[in-house]
Order: C-alpha cells, then sequence, then structure tokens
C-alpha cells in the first residue's frame, strides 16, 4: 500500500539510484567500477609501437643477383608489415634485413634496420648486440656502449658481449675497465 505524502521510496534521492550510482539520463545507472573499468581496458591495449626511422636503402647494382634478391625480398617484407604487422614480426623483419646490410657492407642502412628491430624489441638481446657491435665498429663509443649494456643486462655473462664492451673501454682508454672486462669474458660462457 503505497504511502500518502511521499512521491518517492525513503532510500531514493535525485540523481541517484538505490544503490547510490549516478543516474545519468532516464533511468540509466552508471556504478562507480566505471571509471576503473575504463582504465583497465586502456592497459589492456597496450603501448603504441614506437616510431622506427627510415631506412636509407643503397643501390643494390654492385650486389650478385641472389644476394640483391635476399635484400629486395626482405625490404619487401618490412614494407609489407610496416602499417599494421606485429611487433615481433616487424623486428624480426627489420633484424634480418640488417644482417643482410651489415653482411654486404652496408653499415648505415644496417644501422637504422638494428635500430628498429632494437626499438620494436627492446629486449631482444640480438638486436641490441648487433647494433651496438656495428657502432663500435664505426666509432660511435658512446651508443655502442649503451647497446652493448642492455645487451649484457639480457645475457650476463655472454662473451661476446663482454669483449665488446671491453673494446669500447679500451677505445675510450679507460684501461682498468677494459681489463676487468676482459677478465670478465675469459671466465664467461
Amino acid at each position: 500500500r503505497p504511502r500518502l505524502g511521499r512521491s518517492r521510496p525513503r532510500h531514493s534521492r535525485p540523481g541517484r539510484s538505490r544503490l547510490g550510482h549516478s543516474r545519468l539520463g532516464r533511468g540509466v545507472s552508471w556504478p562507480p567500477i566505471l571509471p576503473w573499468l575504463a582504465l583497465l581496458l586502456a592497459a589492456c591495449q597496450g603501448t603504441p609501437a614506437p616510431e622506427t626511422r627510415p631506412i636509407p636503402h643503397p643501390s643494390l647494382e654492385a650486389v650478385e643477383v641472389a644476394a640483391r634478391e635476399q635484400i629486395e625480398e626482405a625490404r619487401d617484407r618490412v614494407v609489407d608489415l610496416e602499417a599494421d604487422g606485429p611487433r615481433g614480426e616487424r623486428s624480426e623483419a627489420f633484424g634480418r634485413l640488417g644482417r643482410l646490410y651489415q653482411g654486404y657492407g652496408f653499415d648505415e642502412a644496417a644501422l637504422a634496420a638494428y635500430s628498429n628491430a632494437a626499438a620494436l624489441a627492446p629486449d631482444d638481446f640480438r638486436w641490441l648486440y648487433h647494433l651496438g657491435a656495428l657502432e663500435l665498429e664505426n666509432g660511435s663509443l658512446d651508443a655502442a656502449r649503451t647497446h652493448l649494456e642492455s645487451a649484457l643486462a639480457a645475457r650476463p655473462d655472454d662473451a661476446p658481449t663482454l669483449y665488446r664492451l671491453g673494446q669500447a673501454a679500451l677505445d675510450r682508454a679507460t684501461y682498468d675497465e677494459a681489463a676487468a672486462l676482459f677478465a670478465r669474458a675469459t671466465r664467461a660462457d
């Protein structure tokens, strides 16, 4: 039987549902957990892929036909995956292209490809090591040290990485550091 003199139930307030949730529009109730769900959904979306830098594709006229075909196939794979390929596949494609460029002496293009591979897979030892080693060969000591130390963090007892870091220390004339790294490299693996 309805109570006389009351237009709404006792537990109700204007703009609130029976459970105290805000009401938006005609009878739509939004629980207080909705902002948390939106945050959770945003976190599940993943972080956007990092920007990749353009690769200076060298002329392949002086390269043998079989090698040219390998490089062109690797280039095409990078282009195919560039727009919406999965990060892991894109990283692999850039890494393969980097190895081919490095193998045929195209260091500038290899550096760009390895840099992209490492940006897409920052914990992948291979791309950090190859990038750091090539930077060391090209005299970029600070960049080489950064990438080789990141590679060493992924594989703490990797002898080739320790050796390359020792080379970088020698090139910077930090002889005690170089000696320690070379000693560690001989005990590693």
